[in-house]
């Protein structure tokens, strides 16, 4: 071996050496503030406190976000496939982290010179959801991947994917699938049509813009791209998509 490989082996050595240093001290400093093991295996989001009279008639409602979650297999496959596939079509096959998906909203931001495309997965979104904020921070982006990370190694897929529809912000203090499906339509989340599903699907993205009852042709149109998107990702043929349309 000559001396310029025993030179660059050395490099390569201390480089990844440091490199790793780097990475496991930036992550243990943004991890200090993060919820512990516990604290995310427990959480519990709040829900609607109901009070009764004695013929066991609701007669008022105490709730800071009014939510009433339920089990997955309360809810129908449509909703699940719905938000799966507009969100995170890969969701039962990545680690919590879609590096795929990454690479791509990357390179797309950085062609148009600003942020036009994000790249997280339902496991991020929950992460964000239950314990960060909304700001465009590299620290939050960096902290709610650690958390995805986290939340992947602590549930299953379905257990994240149950959680994260019973945490999803639909407007007008609706919180989760179940209350959604109540205000919207008056009916269970395991009665809804396709054209229902991509409704539910669409309004989270803005639900102050896509509320049905605020614009509603703004939210028709949103709930027709869901559906396109369905029918463009085979998730629903072309018979169910001009029915639902």
């Amino acid at each position: 071996m000559n001396l310029f490989s025993k030179k660059w082996i050395s490099f390569s050595i201390i480089f990844i050496i440091l490199t790793t240093g780097i990475f496991f001290g930036f992550y243990f400093y943004l991890s200090r503030d993060l919820p512990p093991l516990e604290m995310i295996y427990f959480y519990k989001p709040a829900k609607v406190t109901y009070v009764y009279d004695r013929e066991g008639k609701v007669v008022y409602e105490f709730f800071t976000e009014k939510r009433e979650p339920v089990p997955l297999d309360s809810i129908s496959p449509l909703i699940q496939k719905a938000f799966i596939t507009l969100e995170d079509k890969r969701f039962y096959k990545h680690f919590g982290i879609d590096i795929l998906r990454l690479i791509k909203a990357i390179f797309v931001n950085i062609k148009e010179g600003k942020y036009t495309q994000g790249a997280s997965t339902i496991t991020q979104q929950l992460a964000r959801n239950m314990f960060l904020t909304f700001e465009k921070t590299l620290e939050r982006k960096i902290k709610e991947i650690i958390l995805a990370l986290i939340i992947e190694r602590t549930f299953t897929k379905d257990e994240i994917l149950e959680r994260y529809l019973n945490q999803i912000y639909f407007g007008e203090g609706i919180y989760g699938i179940k209350t959604a499906c109540k205000h919207f339509f008056g009916k269970s989340p395991k009665n809804v049509t396709w054209a229902e599903a991509a409704l539910l699907a669409a309004i989270p993205k803005n639900a102050n813009i896509y509320s049905p009852f605020k614009n509603p042709e703004l939210a028709k149109k949103r709930r027709d791209f869901v559906l396109k998107v369905l029918y463009e990702n085979k998730v629903i043929d072309k018979k169910t998509y001009e029915e639902a349309l």
